[in-house]
């Protein structure tokens, strides 16, 4: 028995199965395109950021909660920055970082250096590019398994085999 033999109501069902895996495809194939187009923008806009500023290493003075609260040179000058929005547990006191900081305003633009400056877009754009994989090949795959040609038996029809 093959899918162009079902009763009405089953075909129907099938159908309605169908339609549905398109969807599922099409949400995560949007999903991870709009992620990857997200990383590279965030990566993008990183890199030009990175690229105005100045560079050094920072000692790492406290820990409040994983927050490093770190100490740079600028200018000559002793800075401190506590940074509220980075939090590891791999960051040690007396352990050093590199740090970046905008010449006219080091305290307001201090940000982490080297590939720990580039952790979030480089996430989502695996979780991106999963999703867009996902959402063009598995569900894909499972809708033409729905879409067999007459002259073929269902996979799952040991009687037609």
């Amino acid at each position: 028995m093959n899918l162009l033999q079902l009763p009405e109501n089953q075909a129907a069902a099938m159908q309605t199965v169908r339609r549905v895996l398109r969807l599922i495809s099409k949400l995560f194939s949007g999903l991870g395109l709009l992620l990857l187009v997200v990383a590279v923008a965030i990566g993008v806009w990183r890199y030009h950021l990175l690229s105005d500023c100045v560079k050094t290493d920072a000692t790492i003075l406290s820990l409040s909660d994983g927050y490093p609260t770190v100490q740079f040179e600028a200018d000559g000058e002793t800075l401190e920055h506590t940074f509220s929005t980075v939090k590891s547990n791999t960051f040690r006191v007396g352990g050093t970082v590199e740090v970046a900081y905008q010449p006219e305003h080091p305290l307001q633009t201090v940000t982490f250096a080297g590939v720990r400056g580039y952790l979030v877009p480089i996430l989502l754009g695996i979780v991106g590019l999963s999703f867009f994989v996902i959402g063009g090949g598995v569900p894909r795959m499972l809708a033409r398994m729905f879409e067999l040609p007459a002259d073929k038996p269902v996979p799952w029809d040991e009687d037609a085999l």
